[in-house]
Formats: structure tokens, C-alpha cells, sequence
């Protein structure tokens, strides 16, 4: 909360002030937000269209008493006045006696340079039904005129013991257009009269402003200014009666704002002084005009004889200024002298040529001729064709100038440098592509190969790049020439990429010298990283300087944007295509088809140790070093019999697009159904089922010379072979089924355990709408072996608990397949074990992150794993000699979900709407379900902790609206708090429409009841008519105006979006929720109510808060001020209420003034 100048200021102005004290006490701490800090919170207002919001001035010369934070409503047309609105708030329980309401207020009609505050009418402050006319000049003007200024208006009020005053400012049929208020006061007078209340209260005003003119005494000003300042300080002080507040306060501010202005010029001049007389005393050569120091003292004496006598006004000071500014500049100049000298000796040593730290002869001759102009700048200075600032002006441009010239001598470029959009170095369109080269770059060093990072690309058809998001291009022919501008020749062995395009795009288009070809990164499948294009330059260059440019395929699709360039060495190129080459080989480990049982650690080892060396200072020999060792491992995997699959065993083909399984836990499989009407069994996918038979094939290897992977693949449950569907024609369609006799089908692995499968075109899912949790779907063609709705797993699936045999001391199990995916695990051996080292491992063969492994028992294992999985396998040292392993889900995993169910409740325990008056059945339940999930049980304290949770969860019972009180809806959405400083309600507008604008407790209009529907069937959630407190209108069908009875109404339920949060929703449909109209994400202040279907964090989202409690927590949230006013009566010791009234020992907690301090006092 801001400091109140005026407050401050009081204690400031008493000493000197004439008047007599004001009996009087300053409750101005009773008012909520007096200073409107806090924007309209505190603040009740009321009316449509124009209406009050915050804003900010300060040091604006018209709006006195006026800082920071202020309350305004304002229309630019000034034509027609403000819309009928008012602000306000009530003070209650008051003591009887005199108060005087106040506030800095201005009300103008704007638009004119006359003053018209005459004729401005419909503005008032009140405080009850006491009232007085607001009426001002435009205070945006008060750096123009003196009449252009708010002022302090005042409106005295006699209220009875215990007592409440209402006060604020009304707009009402008004020609105003704006209207601004800030710095409200309320003061105690006891049994003065009002007109007594007024006059002392225009003394405690007339002190802060004469506490504003104190402070001006104290700088240097003109003399006129001065005896203006003191005649109307000594006029303020004595102001006897209220109505010469006015204008005694104008004519106040006139001169303190005289007096700044004054003080403000004198400040400059002395500086302007000071600054002369530095140069003046500096040592200066000879080479300059002489005299000229001496001209400078001269006018030194005498400007500091004008600031002494302080008579001249600002156009004598400015011209004083001005002499004195040329007089030094001129002065000055002898150093533009000395410098362009010394700089011309400089250019004479600088050595000419084309070699790294040598200047061309064009850069010389730049330099030479900007010296040149320093002279002829120098000469019309000395001349009188140019003043002496001007000519300084003009030579330190030309220095700078010279400067920037010789930090640029031939030098040497660095890697790694960008070149994109952002430094308009890709750009020029030729025939409808991108055509760019670069500039030649010099490096301390010859380049051997180059690397083209692709960090950003132009794309018009929405797709930017790869599936893993990263950026891909298109470049039809890539150039790299040598320092003098000749072009390298380059062959496709010259180029290597990490993210080759596999379905077009080819390596070899990007240097055939036709446009019309192209090279592509890829677009269709995943990589790790940025897409880069290396180029490795011919032996025997040896190139320090080069340059590079590329035509691209299009003009706005996959275009280079932003490309980052690097270099890389040979060592690093062979290090990077060895990596890239052992990641082609995709092997996991496992035991189902299209796996390698055997360990691979060494190898991915290999690959991670590789990795780690890229981009690092690591010797040559170190580099081939891990090269030697990655390639040795990869030719161990390439020596490797892959898992095939085996004759007379019984497979299912898991569909390896992971869709269905991430989003439905559960996996599909091919499978075949008779087609009716053709009488064909045809191939389809399905949810796999371990009771179908129809999802079961065999494998029967065909022998061929070309080593390809030939099967007949033959389902279990019909004995047909699978084959693909002819047309009357003899051509092959775009399916697959299944016939009497063999064809072959050719298995080819593609990595991760998985292969496709080409019949006459490869099997696939495509075009597969993996929404709507389907069951069963059919089978097409799609020649793209990198979709994953074309790659399969070759597997035989289980069911849970399945038996394990455990050999050796460290034991992997085998690769599982699983029907549904698994969260919670319990792994159960023959015997006691540790299971040290114990992992679970997934598709890849590779330990899954985020695994939490205990033992619950000896011998038993707890596994916990973040996500569900199908596919895995486990690991431990088996030190015990453990021989077999039982591997079982648990019901942790039912139990999770029901305890994440629970806790995505999220009750509040209170007495508000949608919080809940008991939850010690709930809290107990989901402490003991946390405690089962941290430390296990067994299966019977799972289940009754499932079944406790699902009670506790059925037993939440919200509260309901009272029909017998009132409510304020007040929205939940949080930037409108942020942004104004309040919160924003429903509300009935005098017509009976429903509307929302700000916090206003003190208008019934904001008061609404909830009555409930009886005619609702048993069973069904609540709903309930919601009628506005000061219309009786009720919501109807639509939300556009209230209607007169509940025969043309419709109910509302209640619902819950989070804890306290809740939307309205007629009839209990969510297309007819109750929707804050024109919120513009908080920033609106007001508009109508519609239908909108939105939710949490929304402006569909609402709070219903009992009118009486939201009261009383605001009146509460006041807070504590210690007031000290020196133009009041003095404090005295003791204990007093806020009201003064001496108390000896305090029954309630509250605030007090003890010893002339607020404090809080707790009983």
C-alpha cells in the first residue's frame, strides 16, 4: 500500500501552519482501499457501459493530491457525457457524530482550451444523502493552465450511534466524459457542527499542500518565483473558512509548480557552469583559435554573477546556456585537433595487403578520407560557417566512423558461425527456388570437412519436419568453392547426412547439376537429433578460405532457414558415420523373432562410448581407438543369428504402431474373419485375446538361394495359408487373406524385433482410426516399410502369473509379451533372495527408468513401474541358487487407480458451496491406501483399501446451497483479479439482464438464491432455480434476460470443476453454462452473461460464496494503518477504540490504538 503524500505532508506543515488545530480524528483507515492502490477492491460499483477502472499517474502537474495508483472512467467521445454509474462502500457501526468525506476528484468536459468547468454537471460525491457537485477543468491541462486541476472535495455527515455511512461518487445524467479520483479521507469530528466539520477539514486539506510548497524552499530559484511561493503559503495558512479551499489550493499549486519549474532551470545553469569551468581548466594546446579560453572565463564570471542575483528568467538562463555550451564546445574542438593528428600518424604505419591483420588499400583510403573530413569540419568551425557544437557532433560521428574501419582489418573467421533469415544472408528467389551463396570465409586453418546444421526451415504445407519434430529440408544442388570463387567438384561419396530420407530424395541428386532432382532429409520416421548434411572435401585442398550456396527444391517448403556451419575433422566425420552405421542395427536383445539372444551390452557400450567423444578435444588415435572398437562389435552382431521364427510354433503379429496400446492398454493383433459374401477369410486386426485361435499362425521356412527370409505362413485355426486376393483380371488387390494353397511371404527385419510382411505388397493397418477404443478393423496395403502400421512382432503372448525356470548366476528372463499392459508386479522365487541387481528391461532390451523394486517378504519382489507395460523382461544376480520364479500382477495396480481417482477429488473441508463439511472417512481411506503403495500388504488389506476408497469417494457429499441465504457469484477466473485488483460477479442489471462486472457487497443486485428443483428424478445430481435477491428474477432458458417466475425458468446443476470452482450448467447440460461474455482473458470489466461451454480457468468458471461470510472477510481483511496525523489532536497513552473512546481492558479481538499506535489485540 503507497505512503498518502497528503498524510505525510501534515506533519511537515503543523509547525508552521497559522490556524488552530481541527478537534478531529482520521478514520480514514475504516474505508476500504481509500487510496485505490489496490485498483476498484474494496470499491462497489455499479452501471453499464462507461464505468470506473484503474490507471496510473504520476507527476502530472493538473492532477493534485493525486499519486500512482487512481480510479477513472473516461469515453473519447466528448460529444455526449458518461453513462449513469457510480463507486462506492459503506462504513458501519459507527459512533454518532460529525463526519467529512473527501477525495482528490476531477469531473471535466474535455475537448476545449477554455475552461468550462461551469458548465459541468452530474457529478457528486456523497456520503448518505449528502451530496456535493464535482466539477472541474480537464487536470490533463495542468502543465497549460493554472485553472486545469482536480481538487479536494468535501461532503460533511451526521450519523447516530453505531451508525453506517455510505460514500462514494455518483455519475449521473451527466455532460462529463471523464472522471478521475484518488486519495479518499474520512475524518471524525465528534459534536461539531458540519459547517465547523467543512471549515477544519479545508485546514487539514490546505496543510499537505502547504507541506508540498515547504519542500520548494530549500533550492535555488528565481526571486519572483520565490516571493510568489511565499505570498500564497502565507495566504494558505490562513484559511479560515471551506469555501476558500479552492481557490487558495490553485493558486498553492501554481506557484509550487512556478517554483519547480524555476528551481528546475537554475539546477541546469549551475550544471552548465560547472561543466564550463572544467574545460576551462583543463591543459589545452595551441593549435586551436587563440582567445578562446579566455572568451570561455569571461562568460564564466559573468553567468555566475546572473545565478547569484537569480532575477533572470528562463529565456535569459537558456541564452546564458547557450553562449556558455558554445563558448566550452569551441574550447573543446582542441581535442578533435590532437586526435585527427595522432590518427593520421596511424594510418601511416598500418601495413597494405591481403594477409590476416593487414588493410586493403580501399580501407586505407576510407580511413584517409574520413580524417579529411574531420579537417574541413574543424576549418568551418574555426571558419564561423559552423557553430562548435555542431562541428563537435560531426567529428565524433567521423571518429566513430574511423574507428569501425580499423577494428576491420583482414582477419579470420571461426567456426561455428550461422547463416539464416536472421542475418538476411538467405534470401534471393531464381525460377521458383531458394539460390544462395555465401560469403567467402577465412579460417586460421585449412578445412577439411564441413557440417551443415539444419536448425529451421520455411514450410507453407504445415508439416516442418521429421516425427520427431526436428526441422527437414530439400536442396536440389549443394556448391562449395574454393577463396577465389572456384568451384570444388563434389560426387555423391563427398556428401553424408544422419537423416536420410529413405522413400525419396536420394544422396546422389544433390551434385548431378540438375535442379530438376533433389536430395530430401527425412520426413517420415524418427531421428535423434538436428538433420545435418556433411560434406567431406577432396584430398590434397588445402582450402582456408571458401565459400558454399545450394539451389532448393521449392521456394516455400523444407527451405533452410537458419543453418548453423561447423567443422568437422576427419577423424570426428569417420567417428560420427561409425556411430550413425552401428544405430541402423537396431538389435535388441530378447528371445521372440526378430531378436538376438545374447548380450548387448558391449555393443550399445560402444556406441554410448563413441558418442561421448563427439564434439570433445579427444586425440585422433582416441577417436579411432573407439571406431576400431564399435566397428568390431558391430561385425559381432552382423556374425549374430537373429531369433527366427520356428517351425510348428504358434505366433501372434502384434501390430508395433504403439497407438493403441499407449492410449487403450491393449495390444492388436492379426487375425482372420469370414467375409459372408465372399466367402473368403479374410485378414484383419483385433484386440489380441488368448482364447482366440484365430490369431494364431505358424512359420514354415522356405529354402531359396538369395538368403531371403521366404515363409509360408499358415493360421492355426483354419489351416489356410496366407496370400492376397486377385480381381477378375489376375491383379492383386489391396488386401490380404487367406487360401487352400501357399504363397510365399517375405519376412524382412527392419530392427527393434520387428519385420514387415510382404505379400505382393506389405501388410498393413494405414488408415486405421485409432479413436474411439475400436475392437476389430481390416487389413491393406502400404508399400512404406517405415510406417509402423507396416512392422510387426513375431511373438508368442502370455497371461499372468506365468513360471519362469531360473539358470545360471545371473539370470535374464525372457522376453514377455503380455495381452494388457502391467503397472505393478510381484515376482515370487522358490527360495530366500535378495534379488540383488534386480531390472526390469523393455522392448529394447534396456533397464526402464523409473522403476521402484522392494522386497515385501523374503523371497518376494514389489515392482512398480511408472507406466504400464506389455513387453519386458527382468534380471538379477542369482547368488541363492533360485530355480524357478513365479511372475504374478498384483492389486496394487487397481489400488493405484482407485487412489488416483480419490485424490483427483481434491475436497476442501469448510462450509462453502462445493466443499465438504466431514472428510475423516475420507482422509482416513487415502492414508491407508498411501501406506499399502509406500510399504505393500497383503491381497486382503489391497482389496478392503480399494473397497474403503471407493466408499469414502461415494460418500463425498458437497455442500449444497441454503435456501434460506443469499450468495455472491463470483468468477474464477483469477486474471480478472489480476488485472484490476478485484474480483468480478454475476449480477441483474435494472432490466432485468443478467450481467457480470466487479465486486460489488453493498447493491442487492449482486445477491443471488439457489432454490432447489423438487421436480429433479431420485438419483440424478441437484439442480437448482437461481433467482437474483434485488429483481426476483430467475435464470431462464438462454441466459438473456431473467425471467418473472419459475413457470419460465430452468434449473441449474451445480457442477464441480475443481474443489470450490464450479460451473452452471441449465438443465444440466454443459452447452448451457453460464459464461462471462467479452472477459478478453481478464483484462474486460464488464459485459453480459451467455452460454459457453468451457471449464477450469476459464470464464465458464464460478464460485458460490455466501453473502454474509465474504462480507465479513473483507471487512476483515483491512488492513492495519498506524496514523499518525500532527495536524489532528495529539495521541494519547492508554488503550482507545479506532473511534477514540478510552477502553480499560479489551473484550474481543480487534484493532486498537494503544498509546497513540494502531495494534492488533487477540483475546
Amino acid at each position: 500500500m503507497k505512503t498518502n503524500l497528503r498524510l505525510l505532508c501534515l506533519g511537515l506543515a503543523a509547525m508552521t501552519f497559522t490556524a488552530g488545530f481541527a478537534q478531529a480524528e482520521n478514520v480514514t483507515s475504516k474505508l476500504r482501499n481509500a487510496d485505490m492502490e489496490e485498483g476498484v477492491r474494496g470499491w462497489s460499483v455499479d452501471g453499464e457501459g462507461n464505468i470506473f477502472g484503474k490507471n496510473t499517474k504520476i507527476g502530472r502537474p493538473g492532477f493534485h493530491g493525486v499519486s500512482n495508483m487512481v480510479l477513472e472512467n473516461w469515453k473519447s467521445d466528448a460529444s455526449t457525457g458518461l453513462t449513469d454509474n457510480s463507486i462506492s462502500q459503506t462504513v458501519r457501526n459507527l459512533p454518532a457524530g460529525t463526519y467529512v468525506f473527501g477525495a482528490y476528484v476531477a469531473a471535466s468536459l474535455q475537448g476545449t482550451s477554455e475552461s468550462n468547468r461551469d458548465v459541468v454537471t452530474g457529478v457528486s460525491l456523497f456520503a448518505n444523502e449528502a451530496t456535493v457537485s464535482v466539477a472541474t477543468d480537464n487536470p490533463d491541462k495542468g502543465h497549460l493552465y493554472k485553472w486545469a486541476h482536480t481538487g479536494k472535495f468535501n461532503v460533511p455527515v451526521t450519523v447516530a450511534e453505531g451508525g453506517d455511512i455510505h460514500v462514494g461518487l455518483k455519475v449521473q445524467a451527466t455532460n462529463a466524459n471523464y472522471v478521475v479520483w484518488d486519495n479518499a479521507t474520512l475524518y471524525y469530528f465528534g459534536n461539531m457542527s458540519e459547517a465547523d466539520a467543512l471549515n477544519e477539514m479545508a485546514k487539514i486539506d490546505m496543510a499537505a499542500t502547504v507541506a508540498i510548497a515547504d519542500t520548494c524552499f530549500a533550492h535555488k530559484m528565481n526571486v519572483d518565483s520565490l516571493k510568489l511561493l511565499t505570498e500564497t503559503k502565507a495566504a494558505a495558512q490562513a484559511i479560515a473558512t471551506a469555501d476558500q479551499l479552492w481557490q487558495l489550493n490553485e493558486d498553492l499549486y501554481w506557484a509550487i509548480r512556478l517554483a519547480n519549474n524555476s528551481a528546475a532551470d537554475y539546477r541546469g545553469f549551475y550544471s552548465t557552469i560547472a561543466h564550463a569551468e572544467e574545460v576551462a581548466n583543463m591543459e589545452w594546446s595551441a593549435q586551436q583559435t587563440p582567445g578562446v579560453v579566455e572568451a570561455l572565463n569571461e562568460l564564466i564570471a559573468s553567468a555566475k554573477a546572473i545565478y547569484d542575483v537569480a532575477a533572470a528568467v528562463r529565456a535569459e538562463l537558456s541564452e546564458q546556456e547557450a553562449a556558455l555550451n558554445e563558448a566550452a564546445a569551441l574550447v573543446a574542438l582542441d581535442s578533435c585537433y590532437v586526435r585527427m593528428e595522432t590518427l593520421m600518424e596511424k594510418v601511416e604505419e598500418l601495413e597494405v595487403g591481403d594477409e590476416v591483420g593487414q588493410y586493403s588499400k580501399d580501407k586505407i583510403d576510407n580511413m584517409d578520407d574520413i580524417l579529411w573530413q574531420v579537417n574541413v569540419t574543424l576549418d568551418g568551425a574555426s571558419g564561423g560557417e559552423l557553430s562548435a557544437i555542431e562541428a563537435q557532433s560531426l567529428c565524433d560521428s567521423l571518429f566513430g566512423a574511423w574507428q569501425l574501419v580499423y577494428d576491420s582489418p583482414n582477419s579470420e573467421d571461426a567456426f561455428p558461425f550461422t547463416v539464416g533469415e536472421a542475418d538476411g544472408t538467405i534470401a534471393t528467389i531464381v525460377d521458383g527456388r531458394h539460390e544462395f551463396t555465401s560469403k567467402t570465409y577465412t579460417m586460421p586453418y585449412p578445412v577439411t570437412n564441413l557440417r551443415f546444421t539444419f536448425m529451421d526451415n520455411h514450410n507453407t504445407n504445415g508439416a516442418k519436419g521429421d516425427r520427431s519434430g526436428f526441422p527437414a529440408v530439400s536442396i536440389a544442388e549443394f556448391y562449395v568453392y574454393d577463396g577465389d570463387g572456384n568451384e570444388i567438384e563434389l560426387s555423391e561419396q563427398n556428401f553424408f547426412t544422419n537423416a536420410q530420407e529413405t522413400s525419396e530424395g536420394p544422396m546422389k541428386n544433390i551434385c548431378d547439376d540438375d535442379k530438376g532432382s533433389w536430395w530430401h532429409s527425412t520426413w517420415s520416421f524418427k531421428v535423434t537429433d538436428y538433420h545435418y548434411l556433411e560434406v567431406s572435401l577432396p584430398e590434397g585442398l588445402d582450402l582456408t578460405s571458401f565459400s558454399f550456396g545450394w539451389v532448393t527444391r521449392y521456394t516455400e517448403q523444407v527451405v533452410p532457414k537458419t543453418v548453423v556451419v561447423t567443422n568437422i575433422s576427419n577423424a570426428e566425420s569417420d567417428l560420427q558415420s561409425a556411430i550413425a552405421s552401428a544405430k541402423t542395427v537396431n538389435a535388441y536383445r530378447g528371445t521372440a523373432p526378430g531378436f538376438y539372444n545374447a548380450d548387448l551390452s558391449s555393443f550399445y557400450n560402444a556406441i554410448a562410448a563413441a558418442e561421448a567423444l563427439v564434439g570433445t578435444e579427444a586425440s585422433e588415435e582416441e577417436i579411432y581407438d573407439a571406431i576400431g572398437v564399435l566397428e568390431t562389435e558391430q561385425g559381432r552382431i552382423d556374425e549374430m543369428q537373429m531369433n527366427l521364427p520356428v517351425a510348428g510354433k504358434q505366433y501372434r503379429l502384434i501390430n508395433a504402431n504403439r497407438t493403441a496400446f499407449n492410449v487403450y492398454n491393449v495390444e492388436y493383433v492379426l487375425t482372420t474373419k469370414l467375409d459372408t459374401t465372399t466367402h473368403v477369410n479374410m485378414l484383419q486386426w483385433e484386440i489380441a485375446h488368448p482364447d482366440s485361435a484365430a490369431q494364431l499362425f505358424t512359420f514354415e521356412a522356405i529354402a531359396n538361394k538369395d538368403g531371403a527370409l521366404y515363409y509360408k505362413v499358415k493360421n492355426a485355426s483354419t489351416g489356410l495359408y496366407v496370400g492376397t486376393p486377385t480381381n477378375d483380371e489376375g491383379e492383386y488387390q489391396n488386401t490380404a487373406a487367406l487360401f487352400a494353397a501357399s504363397d510365399t511371404v517375405t519376412l524382412t527385419p527392419v530392427g527393434a524385433g520387428k519385420f514387415t510382411l510382404n505379400n505382393h505388397g506389405l501388410i498393413n493397418t494405414l488408415g486405421f482410426n485409432w479413436s474411439g477404443n475400436p475392437k476389430s478393423g481390416t487389413i491393406c496395403k502400404w508399400n512404406d516399410a517405415n510406417d509402423l502400421a507396416s512392422q510387426w512382432y513375431i511373438c508368442e503372448m502370455e497371461t499372468l502369473p506365468l513360471t519362469a525356470l531360473v539358470e545360471g548366476a545371473s539370470y535374464t528372463s525372457p522376453t514377455y509379451f503380455l495381452y494388457e499392459g502391467v503397472d505393478y508386479l510381484t515376482i515370487t522365487a522358490d527360495k530366500v533372495t535378495d534379488f540383488d541387481n534386480f531390472a526390469i528391461h523393455g522392448v529394447d532390451g534396456k533397464p526402464i527408468a523409473d522403476v521402484s523394486a522392494s522386497l515385501v517378504a523374503p523371497g518376494v519382489m514389489s515392482v512398480e513401474l511408472s507406466a504400464p507395460v506389455c513387453i519386458f523382461s527382468f534380471s538379477f544376480d542369482n547368488k541363492e541358487g533360485v530355480a524357478q520364479v513365479t511372475v504374478s500382477s498384483n492389486n496394487l495396480s487397481p489400488l493405484s487407480r482407485a487412489y488416483e481417482a480419490a485424490v483427483a477429488w481434491a475436497p476442501e473441508q469448510g462450509t462453502e458451496v462445493m466443499q465438504y463439511a466431514d472428510l475423516t472417512e475420507y482422509n482416513i481411506a487415502v492414508a491407508a491406501a498411501e501406506k499399502i503403495l509406500t510399504s505393500g500388504g497383503s491381497d486382503e488389506e489391497i482389496l478392503a483399501a480399494i473397497a474403503a476408497l471407493e466408499a469414502a469417494v461415494a460418500g463425498l457429499t458437497p455442500n449444497a446451497p441454503d435456501p434460506d441465504k443469499t450468495y455472491f457469484i463470483v468468477s474464477a477466473l483469477d486474471a480478472f483479479e489480476e488485472n484490476h485488483g478485484v474480483k468480478m460477479m454475476m449480477y441483474a442489471s435494472a432490466t432485468g439482464t443478467p450481467r457480470w462486472m466487479y465486486e460489488n457487497v453493498d447493491n442487492a443486485n449482486r445477491l443471488w438464491k439457489f432454490e432447489l428443483d423438487t421436480d429433479v428424478e431420485e438419483g440424478t445430481p441437484a439442480m437448482y432455480y437461481i433467482k437474483n435477491v434485488a429483481t426476483g428474477g430467475y435464470f431462464g432458458d438462454g441466459a438473456g434476460a431473467l425471467v418473472d417466475d419459475r413457470d419460465g425458468a430452468i434449473s441449474y446443476a451445480i457442477t464441480q470443476l475443481q474443489g470450490t470452482v464450479v460451473a452452471l450448467d441449465g438443465n444440466g447440460e454443459s452447452s448451457k453454462r453460464l459464461h462471462a461474455n467479452q472477459h478478453g482473458g481478464g483484462a474486460g470489466k464488464g459485459s453480459n452473461i451467455v452460454y459457453w461451454s468451457s471449464g477450469l480457468g476459464t470464464a465458464s468458471a464460478w464460485r458460490i460464496c455466501e453473502s454474509e461470510k465474504y462480507i465479513n472477510d473483507l471487512d476483515n481483511s483491512i488492513e492495519e494503518e498506524e496514523c499518525i496525523d500532527e495536524f489532528v489532536a495529539p495521541a494519547k497513552k492508554g488503550i482507545f477504540d479506532l473511534f477514540g473512546r478510552r477502553i480499560d481492558t479489551p473484550a474481543a479481538t480487534g484493532i486498537y490504538i494503544v498509546d497513540g499506535k494502531k495494534r492488533v489485540i487477540k483475546k
